[in-house]
C-alpha cells in the first residue's frame, strides 16, 4: 500500500468487499477490510483505520484463519503505533509475533511484526534491540523470498531516516 496511491488501493479493495459480499466469501470480505484498515493507516487516518479493524477483532473464532487474525492485530499494532500509543503497539506487535511463531507462520506478518516491533524500539532509542528485532525480520523475509529480504530493507531505512537517532 506505502508504494501505490492508498487511494487506488482503497479502490480496489472496495471493490473486492462488494464481490466477496455478493459471492458470500467470508475470507475475503475480511481480507479486504483489513486491507481498507491498511489504506487509512497509510493515509494517517487512525480513526477510519480503528473503525475497520475494531469491527472485525470478533469475526474470527480462535483458530481459524489465523493468516486474518494476524493481519488484524497487526492493523491495530499499526494504529497504536501511528496515535503515538508505544506500550500498546509494542504489546500488539510481541503478541502478533508469539501467535505467528506458534502456528509456524513465516509470512510477510510475522516480517511487518518485527519491523514494527524494532520501529518502537528503534525510535524510543532502545537501538540495539532494534538492531536484534530488524535482523529477525531479514530472517523471516529470507525464508520466503530474496524480494521480501530487500523489502524489510526498504522500510527499515525509512524508519531510521525518520529518526532523531544517528543512521547504523
Amino acid at each position: 500500500i506505502h508504494g501505490q496511491l492508498p487511494s487506488k488501493a482503497r479502490e480496489y479493495f472496495e471493490k473486492t468487499t462488494i464481490e466477496a459480499r455478493r459471492v458470500h466469501d467470508q475470507y475475503c470480505l475480511i481480507e479486504a477490510n483489513i486491507g481498507l484498515g491498511y489504506c487509512a493507516v497509510a493515509t494517517g487516518d487512525t480513526n477510519e483505520a480503528m473503525k475497520y479493524l475494531e469491527t472485525l477483532k470478533g469475526t474470527l473464532s480462535i483458530g481459524r484463519h489465523p493468516d486474518l487474525q494476524a493481519g488484524i492485530k497487526l492493523g491495530l499494532a499499526a494504529v497504536s503505533h501511528q496515535q503515538g500509543k508505544i506500550e500498546v503497539a509494542e504489546k500488539l506487535y510481541q503478541e502478533v509475533i508469539e501467535f505467528l511463531n506458534q502456528n509456524k507462520m513465516q509470512s510477510m506478518h510475522l516480517i511487518r511484526a518485527w519491523i514494527g516491533l524494532g520501529a518502537i524500539y528503534w525510535h524510543s532509542d532502545r537501538i540495539g534491540k532494534a538492531k536484534e528485532a530488524w535482523q529477525k525480520s531479514f530472517r523471516a523475509a529470507e525464508q520466503i523470498s530474496k524480494f521480501k529480504r530487500t523489502l524489510s530493507e526498504i522500510i527499515i531505512n525509512s524508519c531510521r531516516a525518520h529518526s532523531h537517532v544517528p543512521p547504523l
